[in-house]
C-alpha cells in the first residue's frame, strides 16, 4: 500500500491547493502523480490540464481536453471539467 501522502487523492488535492496559490509547475508535478497513482480520474485530468494551461503549456493543455474527450466516449464526464480548462486556456490568452 501507498504512504497516505501519496495516496492519489492527497495528490490530487495537494495539486488544486498549488492551483490557488499560483504554484502551476508544482500543481502539474502533483495531478501526473495522481494520475500516475489513481489512474484516469476526471479530476485529475482537468487539473493537470488546468495547471498546464497557466503554466503556459497549451498544447499540454489541450492534450488533457483530448483525454477528457476520449473518456467522455465511455462514460458520463461533467462538461465543467472540460470547461475548466477551456478557461484556463483564455486566461492565459492561449
Amino acid at each position: 500500500a501507498l504512504p497516505i501522502w501519496d495516496a492519489p487523492e492527497v495528490r490530487y488535492y495537494l495539486g488544486e491547493a498549488y492551483l490557488k496559490s499560483g504554484a502551476s509547475e508544482d500543481a502539474m508535478r502533483e495531478f501526473q502523480h495522481a494520475i500516475s497513482f489513481g489512474g484516469n480520474a476526471p479530476e485529475y485530468i482537468s487539473g493537470l490540464g488546468v495547471a498546464c494551461a497557466l503554466a503556459g503549456k497549451a498544447s499540454e493543455a489541450r492534450a488533457q481536453i483530448a483525454a477528457l474527450d476520449e473518456l467522455a466516449r465511455k462514460r458520463a464526464i461533467a462538461p465543467e471539467l472540460r470547461q475548466r480548462i477551456e478557461d484556463a486556456l483564455r486566461k492565459k490568452g492561449s
